[in-house]
């Protein structure tokens, strides 16, 4: 009721009402939910373990958690990619998904160099569910592998 009869007002349009109810709103957002529009979102993999012991990793790998940790960790913890399930293929697109956002700074080398550090660890420590991957997921890892073989 008090917005109609501002709006009537001839001294204040339409117009000049929507930057006030804007700030009005913003106000409002500041004073009473700041700390739940600003908290981050925590996932179930967040609770896991945040690191991965690579010291009996090939050296190739071991570069290549440096690469990961040093990108993804930037933007969340990385128990949140340490501790979820991709298949090569899923992975492939959350990387580059995650190298589009601002300020990521992922290169499509580090892209590539993440995904294929990701795929090798699911493939070493997740056994039980690499076992399980469909012949089209293994043959893409795969294609992974034998890059960074060919590097070596």
């Amino acid at each position: 009721m008090f917005i109609k009869r501002i709006c009537r007002c001839p001294a204040f349009g339409r117009k000049a009402v929507a930057p006030w109810l804007a700030m009005l709103a913003i106000a409002a957002c500041v004073a009473f939910g700041s700390s739940a529009a600003t908290a981050k979102k925590e996932f179930e993999a967040d609770k896991g373990p945040k690191t991965v012991d690579v010291s009996k990793y090939p050296k190739p790998y071991q570069e290549r958690y440096k690469v990961f940790s040093k990108k993804c960790g930037k933007c969340h913890t990385l128990a949140r990619p340490v501790n979820s399930d991709f298949v090569p293929s899923k992975w492939q697109k959350y990387v580059k998904r995650m190298r589009r956002k601002p300020d990521s700074a992922i290169r499509s080398e580090d892209a590539e160099n993440i995904w294929q550090f990701l795929i090798f660890d699911t493939r070493e420590r997740k056994k039980s569910f690499w076992d399980k991957l469909p012949k089209d997921e293994k043959d893409l890892a795969e294609q992974g592998f034998k890059k960074v073989a060919e590097e070596g």
